[in-house]
């Protein structure tokens, strides 16, 4: 007895999965190159799918408007589409399987005279028909309620990312930076050949950059220094209202007046002909990204503008 349950549970595992196991790929014959579909002449039927398909030998689904004959794991969202069909073909088994337990139950009851045998035939009915409850009890409960729930399709709505860029210093025009030694830049603010300011240890450093992009093709502009009360103004906006405390919780980090490296001349948020960089495939930030650590500047990551003597 025991072994002809196992025979046909095999029996009718092996009948359901056996179409799923039937596939012809294109991709499985290597000696014939990768290339679409040619035509039968006589009916017009594909003989082979489209490169990348993989051909079903016996449709997952069929229907009018629900054929599956093939799969092309490369769509967007095919494996949702597979799974969604796999989770209709699991429901399918369930049944299958528990009409099968209610057979060998049934089979199990009626040919023994054991008190023991009647009572595990009617269990393993029971269990059948319990097990197929909860099943498509499971199914229509989501389905009511709402079908997305049993929607299995990865689909992420393409977001766009607005960088906030209002602290980002355009231009150093019209800016008058304090005369003398400051604590950050002991040899004064100076004057760049754009007008651009830098700290007077690097300003010969930053012209020579500048002049060398342009001679390969690369206008490169922007501005670099901030004041002290806009360097407040920021901490302000950044960090709670902190502008003394050095660890502060500030969101973007915002350093203390005095200390920021766009204070002292250290930093520059450069435009690349005219037009601040902002992303890391600018033609400009290519260039700097090359050539720019010759001349002492390195880049914060997460702003392609900004350039200074530590990446900060």
């Amino acid at each position: 007895m025991k072994i002809l349950k196992y025979i046909l549970i095999l029996t009718i595992l092996l009948g359901i999965t056996s179409p799923l196991y039937n596939l012809d790929a294109s991709t499985d014959h290597p000696e014939e190159p990768c290339q679409y579909a040619k035509e039968d002449t006589k009916s017009s039927t594909p003989l082979n799918p489209p490169c990348g398909y993989y051909q079903l030998l016996a449709p997952i689904i069929t229907g009018s408007d629900t054929d599956i004959t093939n799969f092309n794991p490369a769509d967007e969202n095919a494996l949702g589409g597979y799974l969604n069909t796999m989770l209709r073909i699991f429901i399918g088994i369930c049944a299958v399987l528990a009409m099968g337990m209610i057979v060998l139950g049934g089979l199990e009851y009626m040919t023994s005279e054991l008190g023991s045998s009647k009572e595990s035939g009617k269990k393993k009915i029971t269990g059948a028909l319990l097990g197929l409850v909860l099943a498509l009890g499971s199914y229509a409960l989501l389905n009511t309620i709402n079908p997305d729930l049993l929607n299995t399709d990865i689909n992420i709505d393409q977001q766009t990312i607005q960088v906030a860029l209002s602290q980002a210093i355009q231009s150093d025009a019209g800016k008058t930076p304090p005369s003398g030694p400051l604590v950050g830049c002991t040899a004064g603010i100076q004057k760049t050949t754009i007008g651009m300011f830098a700290c007077g240890k690097i300003v010969q450093a930053v012209n020579v950059m500048l002049a060398q992009a342009k001679s390969m093709g690369f206008n490169i502009t922007g501005g670099g220094y901030r004041t002290q009360e806009e360097q407040k103004a920021i901490r302000v906006a950044n960090c709670n209202g902190d502008i003394t405390n050095a660890n502060a919780r500030c969101v973007p980090p915002t350093a203390l007046p005095g200390q920021s490296n766009h204070n002292n001349g250290n930093a520059f948020d450069l435009k690349c002909d005219g037009v601040l960089i902002q992303t890391q495939d600018n033609k400009c930030f290519k260039w700097l990204k090359t050539y720019a650590s010759t001349f002492g500047l390195y880049n914060l990551a997460s702003e392609p503008w900004h350039w200074s003597v530590d990446g900060r």
